[in-house]
């Protein structure tokens, strides 16, 4: 009797190690690839960085090819600025499985972080090609340039990504913010023709900066290009039909040309919708300045001019007769004595000195 329960003891133990052993190996069976992936994951999302790896290394002595795993231990050795590991880990995620984004964008953050830029910008190109229309990539590519310090290819891409998002308010700012930084440098350089280009391209995106036209004016005025500062201050005027700054830059550079009459008429039409004070005594002085400029191409001051500097025959006789006939008296009897002097009193002189005197009741 004592026998058999031993016996049955015996068989019921073996029983109990046998299932044991099943179970055992049944979970073992459970955990697979995903399960290590998916379990690290959860753990290094929560911080848990030193329980994860421990799983995360039973994991890799199982599956040492798979991708998500090396990933991981890549991620792991980033978080603790272990560039060398991480780098070491990735790239075999990478040589597994070439799909593994999380993989890739990990190696531009590590390729980042220790300056090999070059490397970081073909890693971004490789997820380009995954997902090409990623704003956010296209960026950090701009960015990678930036850091190269290749700023010509960066501001070539950034104006290529605005052209595809012409909407975009924000990548809009970042273009304009990049073209007055632009500007501003060729401007101190003296380098025109770049500080034009990018000025002009300013204005479209930035219209209503009334500064903008102003320096566009004055770096065509510089170049000697007349009608194009007529152009843009033109242009000016009509984006902002308010600002009298510009009218008067308008009509300063028709004055310059002695057009006198374009500039008094752009005035005279603004002043009729505006009672600027300013702009009505920039008026009355540019009617002063047309005067004064149409009197000196009077002949009769022209004329004058000559007779001073080289005594004139002909100068001499068209100031004389042209006196008398205006009733410029003094002027008459001035060049009544000049003629006397080389002519003697003739009686066509004494008969002219006659008709002045008599013209001014003497």
């Amino acid at each position: 009797m004592k026998t058999r329960r031993q016996l049955f003891l015996l068989v019921l133990i073996g029983l109990c190690l046998l299932f044991v052993g099943s179970a055992t190996a049944v979970r073992d069976d459970l955990r697979t690839p995903d399960y290590y992936e998916t379990t690290v994951r959860a753990l290094f999302k929560k911080g848990q960085w030193g329980e994860g790896k421990k799983i995360l290394e039973e994991g890799l002595e199982r599956y040492s090819d798979a991708s998500g795993l090396n990933e991981l231990a890549g991620q792991y050795y980033y978080n603790f600025k272990e560039y060398d590991n991480a780098r070491y880990f990735l790239i075999r995620s990478v040589r597994e499985d070439d799909g593994n984004v999380r993989a890739k964008h990990l190696l531009v953050d590590v390729a980042e972080e220790t300056k090999h830029y070059s490397n970081a910008i073909c890693y971004v190109n490789e997820l380009l090609e995954i997902t090409p229309y990623w704003k956010g990539l296209w960026k950090r590519k701009i960015a990678l340039y930036r850091k190269q310090e290749n700023n010509v290819e960066a501001d070539r891409l950034l104006r290529r990504l605005y052209q595809i998002y012409p909407n975009d308010t924000a990548l809009r700012e970042d273009y304009a913010n990049r073209l007055e930084e632009n500007y501003q440098t060729m401007r101190k350089q003296r380098r025109r023709d770049e500080a034009i280009r990018n000025i002009e391209e300013l204005i479209k995106l930035r219209s209503d900066k009334e500064v903008y036209y102003f320096d566009l004016c004055n770096l065509y005025l510089q170049q000697g290009e007349i009608e194009k500062a007529l152009e843009i201050a033109g242009k000016g005027i009509n984006v902002l039909p308010w600002n009298t700054e510009l009218v008067r830059k308008k009509a300063g550079i028709l004055a310059g040309q002695y057009r006198y009459a374009e500039a008094l008429a752009l005035v005279q039409e603004r002043l009729r919708y505006s009672r600027d004070g300013a702009l009505t005594r920039f008026y009355n002085e540019l009617q002063l300045e047309a005067a004064r400029a149409a009197s000196q191409n009077d002949p009769y001051v022209l004329y004058g001019k000559v007779y001073e500097r080289g005594k004139s025959e002909e100068a001499l006789t068209y100031m004389l007769n042209t006196s008398i006939t205006r009733g410029y008296f003094d002027d008459a009897l001035y060049y009544l004595s000049e003629a006397r002097k080389r002519y003697g009193d003739s009686p066509n002189l004494l008969y002219k000195e006659y008709t002045v005197y008599r013209r001014m009741g003497e």
